[in-house]
């Protein structure tokens, strides 16, 4: 008598797989799409973080440089460094904060 061999190779609804010892394997052409669409994800991470790290720089340029600018006005006007001003970009004024009687005085 011949024993009969044991079949692992499957095909589903969508998928053709192999089941080996309880794993399933993934036909090549389905772990090729994954091994791409998983490729593209790093890529596009990769590009939001090295964006990102890029964007934070010119923000850190930016502050720099307004910090450096509103140093000048302070000086020119002799505003008083320990007071809270808005800058108003549609008028160009420069107004101190006003303390509202909740936050106290």
């Amino acid at each position: 008598m011949t024993k009969k061999e044991e079949t692992t190779d499957f095909m589903g609804k969508y998928t053709g797989y192999k089941l080996i010892d309880g794993a399933y394997y993934l036909a090549p052409m389905y772990t090729d799409k994954f091994a791409k669409l998983s490729d593209r994800a790093i890529a596009i991470d990769w590009f939001v973080k090295g964006v990102t790290q890029h964007v934070t720089e010119i923000n850190k340029e930016i502050a720099s440089e307004q910090r450096m600018l509103f140093d000048k006005i302070f000086d020119d006007l002799g505003l008083a460094r320990d007071k809270k001003y808005y800058y108003h970009s549609r008028d160009g004024t420069i107004r101190e904060k006003e303390v509202s009687s909740e936050q106290g005085s």
